[in-house]
């Protein structure tokens, strides 16, 4: 079965958003490390991931939040999650991820 899963990329002024659409899993975390080292190399350090429509994240997707904090952070940056799900949050919470990374 495959997993549906997209990144809509936007600006808000100086910030730079990643809508994620779908699943965030092991099929489909890549893109999204690969869009954040891209977005690092290029000198954006400040990221804000927008979940309002995640349906899923397992823990694939929870490590590509976590290296991408990391590495924002290294640079100087941050990275942000906003409009998250309350069963998002749970994993979050869950993981420990909710007390080092910045919801807005």
């Amino acid at each position: 079965m495959a997993t549906h899963f997209d990144m809509r990329m936007k600006t808000e002024g100086p910030k730079t958003i990643i809508e994620l659409v779908g699943d965030l899993d092991f099929h489909t975390s890549r893109q999204l490390r690969e869009k954040l080292i891209e977005f690092h190399s290029q000198g954006v350090n400040n990221v804000t991931l927008d979940l309002a429509d995640l349906e899923f994240i397992d823990s694939s997707g929870l490590s590509v939040l976590v290296a991408g904090l990391k590495r924002l952070r290294n640079g100087g940056g941050d990275l942000t999650l906003r409009s998250v799900s309350d069963q998002t949050r749970r994993v979050l919470e869950v993981s420990g991820l909710s007390r080092v990374v910045s919801i807005a």
